[in-house]
């Protein structure tokens, strides 16, 4: 349900309550964002990014994130996570990358937190040589998005 707002509103003017309801639910945008250059190993986990955000009580937010890297020489799948403060894997992507080739991972998560500070992960492996390939213009990024009403 699109919310407008009432035709003609002037100064003393009584807003329905529905209204700012229906306005209350709409989505808020991006909360938080990050952007780095990393060019380290992944031959283990690695844990990209560290956002903390404060939540509001019964919003959805959508966590995603983009990493560039370059396999060595051979082929091997990396694998791009969303993990909680604790590192519980939240959702999870993969890719099976040719040996030499440069290659992106993205993931994405929606997520219903209580409200209040809240910690999530982006991590990344592979499970062959592969380093990670930010540059300044192609930097890693994440974002934390209100999308509405939970």
């Amino acid at each position: 349900m699109a919310a407008t707002p009432p035709a003609n509103l002037a100064t003393n003017d009584i807003i329905s309550e529905a209204w700012v309801d229906a306005v209350s639910a709409l989505p808020a945008g991006e909360m938080a964002r990050q952007t780095g250059i990393s060019t380290g190993s992944i031959a283990t986990i690695q844990t990209i990014f560290i956002l903390t955000f404060t939540a509001i009580a019964g919003r959805r937010y959508r966590l995603r994130s983009q990493m560039q890297f370059a396999m060595g020489g051979s082929v091997g799948t990396v694998t791009a996570s969303v993990c909680d403060a604790s590192n519980v894997t939240l959702q999870s992507s993969a890719q099976s990358v040719g040996a030499g080739f440069v290659g992106s991972a993205y993931v994405e998560h929606e997520v219903t937190p209580p409200a209040g500070a809240v910690t999530y992960n982006v991590r990344i492996v592979a499970n062959a040589a592969a380093n990670m390939n930010g540059s300044a213009t192609q930097a890693h990024w994440v974002t934390v998005d209100d999308v509405g009403a939970a």
